[in-house]
């Protein structure tokens, strides 16, 4: 009886462990903004792209020709939360970028 209890526990606890996986995969947010891109120098220095409202986003795929400073951008992106050393802004995955005028 003791093994068919913890049979049944432990599927419960697959099924809970696997709704909550589905639903967080589910949620997918997107962010569509205006931003300038700074060298950090921090953490050994990255690429980070300030938006006008003041928001800092570390992007983990920033194309070479983007890695200017004080470049203007427009930016569709992913976030994706993806824990990493920087400790600095919310974490995205670029899925458009474009250069705005008046890049220095």
């Amino acid at each position: 009886m003791k093994s068919i209890s913890r049979i049944i526990v432990l599927s419960l606890a697959i099924v809970i462990c696997l709704g909550i996986l589905t639903a967080s995969a589910s949620e997918v947010q997107s962010v569509n903004f205006k931003g300038t891109v700074h060298f950090v120098a921090i953490e050994g220095g990255f690429w980070g792209i300030v938006s006008e409202d003041g928001k800092n986003y570390d992007p983990a795929n920033l194309g070479q020709e983007f890695k200017q400073e004080g470049l203007p951008v427009q930016i569709t992106a992913t976030i994706t939360n993806r824990p990493n050393i920087h400790m600095w802004g919310t974490s995205i995955e670029i899925t458009a970028i474009a250069k705005q005028g008046n890049s220095k």
